[in-house]
């Protein structure tokens, strides 16, 4: 039987950042964006001034995962998600120190995973949540869980959660989404560049065709054509062929056709 991984409620989430945001600003902060931004704990430790540039956050990702560059988020209806208010209300407090990381510690030194490990639990127990959900690694999960629950592209999910492989997104999505099955590895298609792509390929199986061939069928760019063919390739609908220093693509039929028929 699968396990499904706890995860915060919205309602447990705001719970938790009231609380954070009561003790310290820092620790609504920090709490606030590791959610926002799917960081883990080593990530949001190691944040630097210099990461937050022109409205963006830039986050070098741990364990093999992407370097991202996400916005950062504004929430007119709710005070507590508004990221930009939470950042600009920490640097107002920050002390002014020869240390550039973002989040640093009574001593003046970077706060370490253990102390915000520690600062997560105390908030998540005094806002009534029970132990399993005590941890700062389950705000990465809930950011997975909100969004499916949104009905976000499985593609943006994977960037929100810096995953190099759509792969590592499918098996965040069933860790937390009980209903997720075999429907996932196809709803990597229900964007419409990628459904062309693969009704392209589709047609001319089991035949492929090289991706400047595709880029000029569909006339569509070279990076955006590659982020489409990466998102499909990792979902095993269709299959890369390298000759040389070209690649062609195939559909995968048997996997079409197993994908198509659960969601049927």
């Amino acid at each position: 039987m699968q396990c499904i991984k706890p995860f915060l409620t919205p309602e447990e989430l705001l719970r938790v950042l009231r609380v954070a945001h009561g003790v310290r600003i820092r620790d609504w902060c920090m709490i606030l964006m590791a959610y926002l931004h799917g960081l883990r704990m080593s990530e949001v430790c190691a944040l630097k001034l210099t990461d937050i540039r022109g409205g963006s956050l830039s986050v070098q990702r741990r364990q093999g995962s992407l370097k991202t560059v996400q916005p950062l988020c504004r929430d007119s209806r709710e005070p507590l998600l508004d990221e930009v208010t939470a950042i600009q209300a920490w640097l107002k407090q920050r002390p002014n120190v020869r240390s550039g990381a973002l989040f640093i510690s009574r001593n003046g030194g970077a706060l370490d995973k253990a102390q915000f490990f520690r600062n997560f639990q105390a908030a998540a127990k005094a806002a009534g949540l029970p132990a399993a959900k005590s941890h700062p690694g389950i705000l990465r999960y809930s950011l997975a869980s909100h969004l499916v629950a949104r009905n976000v592209d499985r593609a943006l999910i994977a960037k929100a959660l810096g995953h190099r492989s759509i792969n590592s997104t499918f098996k965040y999505i069933k860790a937390t989404d009980g209903r997720a099955d075999k429907a996932d590895s196809f709803a990597v298609v229900m964007q419409e560049t990628r459904l062309k792509i693969l009704r392209l390929l589709v047609r001319l199986a089991p035949k492929g065709l090289a991706a400047g061939a595709i880029a000029r069928h569909l006339r569509l760019r070279g990076p955006n054509l590659s982020f489409h063919l990466n998102v499909l390739a990792s979902a095993e609908l269709i299959q890369p062929h390298k000759k040389g220093t070209s690649i062609s693509y195939s559909a995968n039929l048997k996997n079409v056709n197993r994908q198509a028929n659960s969601v049927i």
